[in-house]
């Protein structure tokens, strides 16, 4: 219902922070009209200090009846917002309810009198309907809301660590401001990183008007500050829905107004030395507050607002009129001219008050920020194609004052990351102006404070592991936001527990951090909470088609950080950074996720792929990296059962963790093992028996340059482990390793490599072998080189093939079939090498097959052959089914056993060498048995045929197309006749990788050839290993048959030194 009376200008806004609600129920106040009574919600303590703020809004009335008592209302609800309906923060809203109930005009007297707003609060039909309870939840670990307040009020006054608001204000002096849509930008920035702090220290260096546009909802949550300008936001959302021009000339109306303003408080002020005193000052007065104690920063909204409203200086168009944009043409002509003139004599005014004038032509003297404004884009205008949001509106008002100064700025900042709404790609701009300008609009900022601790630089050499897993020294690290809350807390034992509970909440955009699952949360809101937990945790890839929208969600909502954007605004690159609070909070909310069987890691990778979202390129990297932290996090929750607060930063041995990532009898086979590269029985258990690792997280290598001691150490530090530079063919990633207890030192590091492989066919240990001696990383000088051994493990997880292969002959997988030798020379193509099966490319006869022995796996190693290496496997169950295109891959583990080479180096690092190989329950004890095939899903190669709607005989047609070539038959009957084929493909053998062990008697036969062989097959031996293979199952076939060697054949004198692992 439409209201009657005139209309009043909204109320004051003072710096008001609300009090939490408590939910312990005080005594029923009564009202005049029983039927609209409700039980009370807040405390007295509440209500007084609403009271207050009400009160404070109000001071220009002295009593309140039917002309004012819709303004009076709107106080009250404006500062309720979690409880009140919203609507009636709008004053028509108000005026019509008091249309429909005329005795909220007495009540609302009444309370004025008395100054107490209770009975107002308490009517029903200011209350939303009540919504059905949610069932309990788990206790919340987030911190007080009002300790928050008061820890962040105070961090917010100490001195401003590094120099990014200089950075910031030099920036934007040097863009280019001369072209149309050139004078304003967007800071665009996840949540807690000093955005807001940042440009108020700018403040300190150029005249700023600052606004902040935040939902006084939103800043009830005890981390807004600082507080919203509510009746600016409020002013600002005026023309919505309304026709463009008319939004054009309320800005530029504002503008002037606003201008006047400032220019007549610049009246009383005396000259200051340079633009940053003047500054200073300016800011300064800003905070203080005036005789009414209202802010300074409030009165002057306020009475800009007021001189708009009324017309002082000219009439606005009355607000309710939605004529066509014609009809705002002359009163725009006129706004933009009186705009215009205002800011000439704003500038003129502030360049007066400055007694040294600015050194640079070019710098920006007037600056207007923009804070938490979201709510700008997303706010429509009407009457235009394409539709325009309030952002567009005021940016064009923006760049109407640039052609008058480009000497004035706007800075808009937000943590909605959304590109397409405050940075479009410049051909998508709402504008044409800007569409015609592409190549100049600014690109936003993402640069921000980040391990800005005073702190900095740490003293690593008097740090100890109980050091590492406080709060006080792992608040240092990251957003300014932990640090912050840190510092500025009474409690410090209790903030620990509260800043964890805080990073949990935020990560994953809900407060009941207790629970496995949300309630009543939106599916793509839990979703992309398990994905960001997982994220912090191990690093993922998004998947480039869901790249940019996705990415930009995590950075809105899941404390993702934006790293850059390029000039020409089409993407965003962003990531999880090093912070140990976040990476804690991160596996203490991964623990409760493990409690809901869609919660682990391996099931949340599995959502994150059959949605489109996740990018598995590299999928055997992340497989590890997640093998790597189930293993970590299960060892720390058996050393650390009553850790506290932090837990997993805590670390943990290596040995637990070798214990906990391999199955037993590997793990046993593991630590009971040699160096490879020296003459030493030291086993590794020995050599690493008070050796720790710390790792929550992952940080991502530029180069190669990080791979030394130093690096480890620091990274030691941080709890974090490295992945390297993409394109790195000897290590994916590398976990520093503390070998000696006690402080920080480069001399007590070492490190864990790690090489991921994950193919159909195992490679020589030769061909992947890591040799750490290439990136020079020990960089200390040792003494006794066996005190600093080092670890690499090779991981060949196994492949899968994609659907184009698996689908052309819809044949199962054949078990490679033993032949007699051809007489050709093999080039060892078709072997799994280092099995207990081989074959050969040139393999005819079928009709053969074999099985090798079988080692137990409990087999202790020192009843084995004094080999080069042992391999130990369990049979794999077999199964009636398998998945398509699923070939099992194997699950055996090889520890190299003590070498003598002699062409090592006399002093040496001992190298501890790993190779694994498949991806299951057999090999790793944290792959449950029933996950088998779901890593078998992760590892799958995909292509994108793997997403075509249709199987079989449409694969292949598909294949005929030639998306791509493949080296199949099929794809190249167009080239060769079939006879042809036969011989250009030679005959297609499916390979199967199935479990084996070599055995004493087949090393034995090995030894034998080697010791037996001339030296003209020895040093082709080194050269090719593969045609040993060819040499053994020669010799196979000749036993069989039951022939003998040539005894008169010459042999060579005995090779002790010969390397096995050369020839395997």
């Amino acid at each position: 219902m439409a209201s009657s009376h005139p209309k009043r200008p909204a109320s004051t806004e003072p710096d008001i922070q609300l009090q939490p609600p408590i939910k312990t129920p005080i005594p029923r106040q009564s009202s005049t009209s029983p039927d609209l009574k409700l039980d009370d919600f807040l405390t007295e303590a509440q209500h007084r200090e609403q009271d207050q703020a009400v009160m404070k809004a109000m001071y220009r009335h002295t009593a309140i009846d039917i002309k004012n008592a819709a303004n009076l209302l709107q106080a009250i609800v404006r500062r309720c917002p979690r409880q009140l309906k919203q609507e009636y923060c709008d004053v028509e809203a108000s005026d019509a309810l008091i249309d429909e109930h005329p005795e909220l005009v007495d009540l609302l007297s009444e309370a004025f009198k008395a100054g107490q707003f209770a009975k107002i609060r308490n009517l029903k039909l200011l209350h939303e309907p009540k919504k059905p309870r949610p069932p309990p939840e788990s206790p919340r670990l987030i911190m007080d809301k009002e300790e928050q307040r008061e820890a962040i009020e105070r961090a917010w006054n100490v001195e401003y660590q590094d120099d990014h608001h200089v950075m910031l204000y030099e920036a934007i002096c040097d863009m280019k401001r001369d072209t149309p849509y050139t004078n304003t930008v967007s800071i665009i920035q996840s949540s807690g990183t000093g955005k807001s702090r940042m440009v108020d220290e700018q403040a300190k260096l150029v005249f700023t008007i600052p606004f902040n546009l935040r939902d006084m909802q939103e800043s009830e949550d005890g981390l807004a500050f600082p507080y919203p300008d509510c009746d600016v936001r409020d002013h600002l959302l005026v023309p919505k829905n309304r026709p463009l021009a008319f939004a054009q000339l309320h800005y530029l109306s504002f503008y002037t107004h606003l201008f006047h303003a400032i220019i007549k408080r610049l009246s009383d002020s005396e000259a200051h030395g340079t633009y940053a005193l003047l500054a200073t000052w300016w800011r300064n007065y800003l905070i203080k507050s005036n005789d009414q104690n209202v802010s300074n920063r409030t009165a002057l909204y306020q009475d800009a607002i007021d001189t708009q409203t009324r017309g002082t200086i000219y009439a606005t168009p009355v607000m309710n009129d939605d004529s066509l944009d014609s009809a705002w043409e002359g009163p725009l002509d006129t706004a933009q001219t009186r705009a215009k003139e205002a800011l000439v004599l704003l500038i003129d005014k502030i360049t007066n008050l400055s007694e040294t004038p600015h050194t640079s032509s070019t710098a920006v003297k007037l600056m207007l920020y923009f804070d938490e404004a979201h709510m700008l884009p997303t706010t429509l205008v009407k009457g235009d194609s394409p539709e325009k949001s309030l952002y567009d509106v005021m940016c064009s008002t923006f760049d109407t004052l640039r052609l008058e100064s480009t000497a004035v700025f706007a800075i808009f900042l937000s943590t909605n990351s959304s590109l397409a709404k405050f940075a479009p790609v410049g051909r998508q701009a709402n504008s044409a102006r800007a569409r015609e300008n592409a190549h100049d609009l600014q690109a936003p900022l993402t640069e921000i404070p980040f391990d800005c601790s005073d702190c900095f630089p740490l003293r690593m050499r008097n740090l100890t592991m109980n050091d590492l897993c406080k709060m006080e020294f792992m608040a240092r690290f990251g957003r300014p936001l932990f640090w912050t809350l840190y510092r500025g807390a009474r409690d410090k034992a209790k903030v620990s527990t509260d800043l964890i509970g805080l990073a949990r909440a935020k990560l994953i955009l809900r407060p009941d951090i207790g629970r496995a699952a949300g309630y009543g949360i939106r599916p793509d809101d839990e979703m992309r909470g398990r994905l960001a937990v997982v994220d912090v945790r191990i690093m993922l890839d998004y998947e480039p088609r869901r790249m940019a929208s996705m990415e930009a969600d995590l950075v809105e909502h899941n404390m993702r950080l934006a790293y850059s954007v390029p000039k020409n605004r089409e993407y965003l690159r962003s990531g999880y950074s090093s912070e140990p609070i976040l990476a804690e909070a991160a596996a203490q909310q991964l623990a409760i996720f493990r409690t809901h069987p869609q919660g682990t890691i391996p099931e949340i990778l599995k959502e994150g792929l059959s949605g489109g979202i996740l990018d598995l390129g590299e999928r055997g990297e992340i497989v590890a990296r997640a093998l790597f932290t189930l293993a970590y996090d299960s060892t720390v929750e058996k050393e650390h059962p009553d850790a506290g607060s932090i837990k997993y930063s805590k670390g943990c041995s290596l040995i637990g963790f070798i214990e906990k990532l391999f199955a037993q009898d590997y793990a046993t086979a593991v630590l009971d093992s040699p160096p490879y590269n020296v003459k030493s029985d030291r086993p590794f258990r020995e050599s690493f028996k008070d050796a720790q690792i710390r790792f929550t997280h992952f940080g991502k290598m530029y180069d190669d340059g990080c791979i030394n001691t130093h690096a480890m150490l620091a990274a030691f530090v941080r709890g974090m482990a490295f992945v390297c530079r993409n394109g790195e063919t000897l290590v994916d990633f590398i976990v520093p390793v503390l070998q000696k207890p006690g402080n920080m030192l480069e001399s007590s590091m070492t490190a864990l490599f790690v090489q991921v492989k994950r193919r159909e066919r195992r490679g020589t240990k030769n061909k992947y072998d890591i040799d750490v001696e290439k990136f020079d990383f020990f960089q200390s000088l040792d003494e006794e080189f066996q005190e600093r051994p080092v670890i690499t493990l090779v991981m060949e997880l196994g492949v899968q093939r994609p659907i184009s292969q698996e689908q052309k002959d819809e044949k199962p997988p054949r078990q490679v079939k033993k032949s007699k030798p051809s007489g050709k020379k093999s080039s060892g193509k078709g072997r799994n090498i280092g099995q207990a099966q081989f074959s050969t490319a040139q393999q005819k006869d079928k009709n053969v097959e074999t099985s090798p022995p079988h080692v137990p796996a409990g087999t202790a190693l020192e009843s084995l052959p004094n080999n080069r290496f042992v391999r130990l496997s369990t049979p794999e169950p077999q199964h009636t089914t398998r998945l398509p295109f699923l070939p099992p891959t194997p699950a055996k583990v090889e520890v190299p056993k003590k070498g003598t080479k002699r062409h090592w180096p006399i002093r040496h690092h001992p190298r501890y060498n790993i190779f694994a190989y498949g991806c299951s329950h057999n090999v790793y004890a944290v792959i449950k048995p029933q996950e088998k095939e779901l890593y078998a899903l992760l590892m799958a190669s995909g292509d994108f045929l793997d997403e075509h709607p249709r199987r079989g005989k449409a694969i292949a047609a598909v294949l005929k197309m030639k998306p791509f070539y493949v080296w199949k038959p099929k794809v190249w009957v167009w080239a060769w006749e079939e006879d042809e084929r036969a011989t250009v493909f030679g005959e297609e053998v499916e390979e199967t990788n199935v479990e084996g062990v070599l055995v004493a008697s087949q090393i034995d036969e090995l030894r034998k050839l080697l010791e037996d062989a001339p030296d003209e097959l020895f040093k082709l031996l080194e050269d090719d290993p593969d045609e040993l293979l060819k040499l053994l199952e020669e010799d196979d076939e000749k036993t069989e048959d039951g022939k003998k060697t040539d005894e008169g054949a010459q042999r060579p004198e005995h090779r002790s030194d010969v390397d096995m692992e050369d020839v395997m």
